[in-house]
């Protein structure tokens, strides 16, 4: 029973670390795009490896089992991501406040953000978060291909590379956890029967 609840309390604690950390990879993961310096499938895969080698720090005696960490892993990364995209949505609210204030500075922030959910609404039938996201496709973003030219990304082919960056990190994040390096302890010694044997032979 002692056993069983000490178990417990370790994969609690080691949930609250990767939970906490994968707050942080998150917002890391969004400097590159707030620098202007975000490489496609790059540094979505880099979140990936920051998450694995979170929750293989956490399970620095590699005593948990592997399903567990798989599912930290993908518990790691979806808080990565959520968090990358909480603060795209904090940033875009907040800079579409300040550019209408800037022409309108008479009007408050809740009078703003409520002209902003009924345009929206009006452009795409729906408000927040789900709105950002539909703003973002329609505007789209570049792609540079190994020669000078370049492909714009938008709409619905949008949400399909954003779902790829998540399985990227997804698939990165697993990997690096189920390729963590069990300890010496692990390794399986041979008993004193058979060394005996294999003196005497």
């Amino acid at each position: 029973m002692c056993f069983i609840e000490v178990a417990t309390m370790d994969g609690l604690r080691q949930l609250i670390l990767v939970l906490l950390g994968s707050l942080a990879i998150g917002v890391l993961w969004y400097l590159p795009a707030h620098f202007d310096m975000y490489f496609l499938i790059v540094i979505p895969a880099i979140a990936g490896m920051l998450v694995g080698a979170l929750i293989n720090l956490s399970d620095a005696k590699a005593a948990a089992p592997a399903l567990m960490l798989v599912g930290f892993a993908i518990i790691g990364t979806l808080v990565a991501t959520a968090t990358f995209w909480g603060v795209q949505y904090v940033m875009y609210q907040n800079a579409t406040v300040d550019y209408i204030q800037s022409d309108y500075p008479e009007a408050t922030r809740e009078d703003i953000i409520a002209f902003i959910d009924e345009a929206h609404m009006d452009l795409y039938g729906t408000t927040g978060f789900m709105a950002f996201l539909a703003d973002s496709a329609e505007m789209g973003f570049t792609i540079q291909r190994r020669s000078s030219s370049t492909a714009d990304v938008q709409g619905t082919t949008a949400y399909l590379y954003w779902g790829l960056e998540i399985l990227v990190a997804l698939g990165v994040a697993i990997s690096t956890v189920l390729k963590r390096k069990k300890p010496v302890s692990n390794l399986s010694v041979p008993d004193a029967e058979f060394m005996e044997k294999l003196k005497n032979s």
